[in-house]
């Protein structure tokens, strides 16, 4: 059979997300680029997300897991052991991007920075998509998409006076984030 040509298809993405970097590498994914996510044992947090297939709450019949990894492969890689940090490394040989939204200091802890990381491939493309950044006042604090639209100044002008704050509808924080990670790396 014969296949069509993809925009990304010469590319190789390692992923290790949480929730708020899981539509960069399916949006990679989507235009061709052979996208792994790196999930530890157990399987992903994302997994638990619902809705489910048939209102049956399982990690293999979340809606929500399958709509942001869809034309992903999925490896399982214990990144808290020497073995697991060994295999990501190998394969952040052959990569040609490494996107990862862990907590702050998550990969710099396990000896996969961007630094590390260099060392075993110089043309690696590292994109991390982070809630305040990996430097600066606020770079070592967590977030999420909540948090971005709060700290943004977004919530404060949606809702009533009469009214909390209301938050906007879906993961647009996150997804804003992903858009902008996926332009970057693919100028890189």
């Amino acid at each position: 059979s014969q296949t069509s040509p993809t925009a990304l298809g010469h590319l190789r993405v390692l992923e290790v997300v949480d929730d708020v970097g899981e539509l960069c590498g399916k949006t990679l994914a989507d235009m061709g680029a052979s996208v792994t996510r790196v999930e530890p044992p157990g399987g992903a947090a994302t997994r638990h997300i619902g809705p489910f297939l048939e209102e049956e709450p399982h990690p293999e019949r979340s809606i929500h897991f399958w709509t942001y990894n869809t034309n992903k492969r999925s490896i399982t890689l214990d990144l808290d052991k020497p073995d697991g940090q060994a295999l990501f490394r190998r394969l952040a040989e052959q990569a040609d991007i490494m996107v990862e939204s862990m907590p702050p200091s998550y990969m710099d802890e396990r000896g996969l920075s961007y630094d590390d990381l260099r060392k075993v491939n110089s043309r690696l493309v590292y994109v991390s998509v982070s809630a305040f950044g990996r430097g600066g006042p606020r770079g070592g604090m967590a977030g999420g998409d909540l948090v971005g639209w709060a700290t943004s100044g977004f919530m404060y002008v949606t809702g009533w006076t009469w009214q909390p704050p209301t938050r906007p509808w879906g993961r647009q924080a996150s997804n804003t984030g992903c858009m902008y990670a996926v332009g970057a790396a693919t100028a890189a």
